[in-house]
């Protein structure tokens, strides 16, 4: 039957065939990607699934550890996680920030204007006074006179010293108020002023300490109003008693038979002698204070 084929015949036989043949390498190709293709999403599930596993025991792990720096971690994570954030808030907090801005650039530019404005009269002004301050000043001159320059120097007699305003002080208190040993019996164991210091002892004393046995009474040197009864600080159980600018403190004391607020008279009792506070051991520190300035008490009376 070949034989009676026509070659047209032939060739379309020849064309079909080799069209089955590329139809069924199709087919074979895609049936071998499909299964490729199973194959991955296979792998991938398995590679996650491994994955959610590490992380899990990682994290029971964490938080079932003895570790100290990993309990320390997981703390700070609970608290950033269970921290809220409220975003209504930070909205209204800049946009609040944005509009004091825009008020302030308003001002600002509001400002820029009235100057500019004003500049010429300022310089006028300032023309005019300078013109006025150098016929002053060619006046003077002509007459021989410092004038101003004069009258603001300051003279090196107007500066005094802290032994000079001490001595003042201590005349004002002298010439208005007479003042009354504390204590009868007692000997001055430190003086006022500067000496060697330790962990009890200040290097700046001051006030005068007068050393007596603990009980010994302690009277007022002043009439006044206790304006401090305390037992805390350096100074110990103390007082404080005020009288118009002058205060006079009574230090160190064992007992105290005043409070605050209590109208004193010069010679009352008001105190007994002890060591308490920052005291090497019974005595009583008389300190003397004009305008809250400390005053050496041997410049106004005699120990």
């Amino acid at each position: 039957m070949d034989r009676l084929l026509s070659d047209e015949e032939r060739i379309k036989r020849a064309e079909d065939l080799v069209e089955r043949r590329k139809n069924s390498d199709l087919r074979i190709s895609s049936e071998s990607f499909s299964k490729e293709k199973s194959n991955n999403r296979i792998r991938k599930m398995l590679y996650q699934i491994l994955i959610c596993l590490i992380i899990y025991c990682s994290i029971f792990y964490i938080k079932n550890s003895n570790n100290q720096n990993l309990q320390f971690i997981v703390n700070n994570v609970n608290k950033a996680l269970n921290y809220d954030v409220d975003f209504n808030k930070i909205y209204n907090f800049f946009s609040k920030k944005v509009e004091e801005f825009k008020t302030y650039i308003e001002e600002k530019s509001e400002d820029n204007t009235t100057t500019d404005d004003n500049v010429d009269e300022n310089k006028a002004e300032n023309n005019e006074e300078s013109d006025d301050k150098q016929n002053e000043i060619s006046s003077t001159e002509e007459l021989g006179i410092g004038g101003a320059y004069e009258e603001n120097e300051i003279k090196d007699s107007e500066i005094i010293s802290e032994e000079e305003q001490m001595q003042l002080d201590a005349n004002y208190i002298k010439s208005n108020y007479d003042l009354a040993k504390p204590i009868g019996t007692y000997i001055v164991t430190s003086e006022f002023g500067s000496r060697e210091p330790n962990a009890i002892v200040s290097a700046n004393h001051k006030g005068i300490d007068l050393g007596a046995s603990v009980g010994t009474d302690i009277y007022s040197s002043l009439d006044g109003i206790v304006i401090e009864a305390s037992d805390y600080g350096d100074y110990g159980t103390h007082l404080k008693i005020q009288t118009d600018d002058i205060v006079i403190i009574y230090a160190h004391c064992s007992k105290l038979f005043v409070k605050q607020g209590d109208k004193i008279s010069k010679g009352e009792k008001i105190a007994e002698v002890g060591a308490t506070g920052k005291a090497t051991g019974p005595h009583l520190h008389f300190e003397v204070r004009a305008y809250s300035r400390a005053v050496n008490p041997r410049l106004i009376m005699e120990f």
